[in-house]
């Protein structure tokens, strides 16, 4: 085509191609001169468009990069995705170091306590905390001088099977790295951090029969939470595939961390086709497709669900899967489940479907026991579900506290007091005795709504949908609300404190009256 010709055409051909590892994740957006999006497609754009100045976008991980397109005529070109940051080691990532690499390939295969080898038929749970590189933990001047400080894991029934330590734990605190790995019972565990106020944390991890689960977090001064891995591995299995799994579950955790549920085609194949070596990655699958508005893969979704439950994991008690069915009835369009969730699941995404679907169908979802006790508290920092662990209820004498399967109890059948007695039957969310103003913040919220002078009436399912909480939680919230209002004494110090004023009171009587 010569010169004279190109002058005179008004359209051009736009190819424009992402090429390395993980390409398909990669988000392209294409706009005009005027700032209008003419396209968005991942990992490639092919169109025909009229001669002008062109923006194109390109989204990778945390990357964003911006590029200025003259088409005045024909166009390729491409874009080299390279590697960023993870916690999980890979050598595809920038933030890969060969220090890290090797503590995790050796620790990951043997528990730290006696150093025995992890078998194919193990049940165990491996647990990394690293720096971003062994200069990074060099030039740290300030925070705790071992990662393991502050740590713990408690088992189901809340107890503290372990507190981090040199006799649990193998540190290297020259280049900056933790190790920590047991064989354990399948079921949940819970990772405790007990930091400052405000960064007190605790987060799930369900260990499933045969597999280990990994938890891996990198630490800058503190633990940096947003951070946080989980997978579930076989630690005998090829490397190098196992490997390609994670780049694409870390790409995808990422992408669900930023509210973007898109999963490539490639991955929902190999999900519902290939061997499984991390099956967290068909977890994360299925959380992020069914969140989403695809529909053309259906049919391998019910299999693929099918298959995690009964053949992989064989674990139908785990939150996680539980909750992916109920994601599925609402995606295909079925009958709702009825589900009674007391333990909290590791997806974050997972805890907030739950607590939209309970104030939708509150006859056939519920959510009780611990999962309901920690929804107040619940952090959105990070993927994963993690949230201010409920201090009172954890115990290290043999007699523990248990938050078992609760029916819709009386508050009448509860003692005036706040903290359990071990060995009762459940515990509440919150009980106050009888001349105790409630403290937690949803009950104060919504006294503090329901006391304004504009308040409109309101149902318990509008109030939780509000506070992001379980429609139960509201109505135990009220019932306290409704002790301290039937108590004159307690009336009397919320106003001396100036809290409430009588004509607040009485609103917040009126108001009370109409939910009840």
């Amino acid at each position: 085509m010569n010169t004279n010709q190109i002058e005179t055409m008004t359209e051009f051909s736009f190819h424009f191609s992402v090429v390395g590892q993980l390409s398909e994740f990669v988000k392209l957006q294409l706009f005009d001169g005027y700032g209008q999006m003419v396209a968005e497609n991942y990992e490639r754009i092919d169109l025909i468009l009229p001669k002008g100045l062109y923006q194109l976008y390109i989204f990778s991980n945390e990357t964003f990069e911006k590029e200025y397109i003259v088409l005045d005529r024909n166009y390729e070109g491409n874009w080299n995705n390279r590697g960023s940051y993870s916690s999980i080691p890979n050598s595809f990532l920038e933030s890969s170091h060969s220090y890290y690499t090797d503590a995790v390939e050796k620790w990951s295969k043997k528990t730290t306590m006696d150093r025995l080898p992890i078998l194919r038929e193990d049940t165990s749970l491996f647990i990394f905390f690293r720096y971003p590189s062994k200069e990074a933990r060099e030039g740290q001047t300030k925070g705790s001088e071992t990662m393991s400080w502050r740590f713990s894991i408690l088992d189901s029934n809340r107890k503290k099977i372990y507190q981090f330590n040199e006799d649990n734990a193998k540190e290297d605190r020259n280049t900056g790295w933790l190790a920590f790995n047991a064989t354990l019972p399948h079921g949940i565990y819970y990772l405790v951090y007990r930091g400052h106020k405000n960064t007190t944390r605790e987060i799930p991890l369900q260990v499933f029969a045969h597999w280990q689960t990994q938890f891996f977090l990198t630490f800058k001064k503190t633990p940096i939470f947003s951070t946080a891995r989980i997978q579930i591995v076989q630690p005998l299995a090829d490397d190098i595939i196992t490997q390609e799994d994670n780049l694409q579950l870390d790409a995808l955790l990422r992408n669900m961390q930023n509210g973007n549920y898109f999963v490539p085609k490639n991955i929902i194949d190999k999900t519902a086709f290939d061997k499984w070596y991390n099956p967290m990655l068909a977890i994360a699958v299925c959380y992020a497709y069914l969140l989403s508005p695809q529909e053309t893969d259906n049919n391998l979704f019910r299999n693929i669900i099918r298959n995690l439950e009964q053949k992989i994991l064989n674990y139908s008690d785990s939150s996680d899967i539980k909750i992916i069915k109920l994601l599925a009835a609402i995606h295909f369009n079925e009958e709702i489940p009825v589900l009674d969730i007391d333990t909290p699941c590791m997806v974050n995404a997972g805890i907030k479907t739950l607590i939209e679907q309970n104030i939708r169908f509150p006859e056939r979802i519920r959510i009780s026991g611990l999962c309901e006790l920690i929804l107040p508290d619940l952090n959105s920092d990070m993927v994963w579900t993690s949230y201010t662990p409920p201090n009172y209820n954890v115990f290290e004498h043999k007699n523990v506290f248990k938050i078992s399967d609760t029916l819709l109890l009386d508050f009448s059948n509860f003692p005036d007091v706040l903290i359990p007695e071990v060995d009762t039957l459940g515990e509440p969310l919150i009980v106050y005795a009888k001349n105790e103003i409630p403290t937690d913040w949803v009950t104060q919220s919504i006294m503090s709504q329901l006391s304004a002078k504009s308040s409109k009436p309101y149902t318990s399912a509008e109030l939780a949908k509000q506070f992001q909480v379980s429609t139960f939680y509201v109505e135990k919230s009220l019932r306290n609300i409704q002790k301290v209002i039937s108590n004159n004494f307690l009336i009397d110090i919320m106003q001396e404190k100036g809290d409430f004023s009588q004509e607040e009171i009485i609103m917040l009587k009126d108001n009370m009256q109409k939910i009840i």
